[in-house]
C-alpha cells in the first residue's frame, strides 16, 4: 500500500495511451475538471493542463501534488510527461509532490470494479514478441509487473485482458478480451490511496533495464562507386 496520499489541489496526468487524459481535483470531495485528447502528447499535455487550470480557476503554483502514469505504455507520451515533471520540480517556487501509478494497475483495479473474478492477467505490448503483464490472484493484490514472451503468455490458462487505447505491434497469438482504461477513476479518492506512490525522480517505468550497444569507432574501408559504362 502507498505510504501517503497526494495532497490537493492535485493535477492528474496520463499520457500512456492514445488518449491523453488530464485532470485537476481541488479537494477530496471534488470529482475534478477533465480534459481528453487524441492529439500527440507534446501538444495535448500542455493544452490540457492550461484548460483544466482555467476551468478550475486555479494556477499552477497553487498545486500541491501531481500524479502521473509512469507506464508501461507510449514511451514518447510518458517521456514527455516525465521531462515536464522534472522541469517543474526544478523550477517550482513552492513545495510540489510527485506521485506515480502504473497503467496495468489502473486497468486491473478498474477490471475488479466490474468483475471480481480472479485470477486474471492484464497485458500490454512490450514489442519484440514480449508483453508487459500483471497477474491478479486476489483482491488484496500487489504490483508484480513482469515482461514475458508471447509463447509464455499463450500458456496462461485464465482470462487475459488488453486495455483499450494502447497500441500493439506483436501478433496477438493468444485468446484475450478488451478491458477499459479510465484515468478519470482517480476522481475517486480510494483509487489514489490504492495506486499512487510518491517519487522524487519522475521517469518511465520499465520491466527490464535497457541494453545499450557500445559504439564501434573503427574506420571502415571505403569502396569506390561502380561506374556503369554507357
Amino acid at each position: 500500500m502507498p505510504e501517503s496520499s497526494p495532497q490537493y489541489p492535485l493535477l492528474i496526468l496520463d499520457s500512456a495511451s492514445t488518449n491523453i487524459s488530464i485532470g485537476i481535483r481541488l479537494n477530496p470531495s471534488d470529482a475534478g475538471v477533465w480534459y481528453d485528447s487524441d492529439e500527440q502528447a507534446g501538444i495535448s499535455i500542455f493544452r490540457g493542463i492550461e484548460f483544466c487550470l482555467k476551468k478550475s480557476q486555479t494556477t499552477f503554483k497553487d498545486l500541491s501534488s501531481i500524479l502521473y502514469c509512469a507506464g508501461p505504455g507510449s514511451m514518447l507520451g510518458i517521456r514527455t510527461a516525465a521531462m515536464a515533471l522534472r522541469t517543474w520540480l526544478h523550477t517550482a517556487q513552492s513545495s510540489l509532490s510527485i506521485y506515480q501509478y502504473k497503467s496495468l494497475s489502473l486497468a486491473a483495479a478498474e477490471r475488479c470494479l466490474s468483475n471480481n473474478s480472479v485470477p486474471f492477467t492484464i497485458v500490454l505490448d512490450a514489442r519484440r514478441s514480449r508483453w508487459h503483464t500483471l497477474t491478479i490472484t486476489e483482491q488484496n493484490w500487489q504490483e508484480n509487473i513482469q515482461s514475458i514472451t508471447s509463447e509464455d503468455l499463450s500458456q496462461i490458462q485464465h482470462e487475459i485482458f488488453l486495455p483499450e487505447g494502447f497500441a500493439t505491434w506483436t501478433e496477438l497469438s493468444f485468446p484475450f478480451q478488451k478491458c477499459s482504461y479510465t484515468p478519470h477513476l482517480f476522481a475517486d479518492t480510494s483509487f489514489l490511496r490504492k495506486l499512487a506512490y510518491k517519487t522524487t525522480s519522475p521517469n518511465v517505468f520499465m520491466t527490464e533495464k535497457p541494453i545499450y550497444q557500445k559504439w564501434d569507432a573503427t574506420i571502415r574501408a571505403q569502396t569506390k562507386p561502380k561506374i556503369r559504362d554507357e
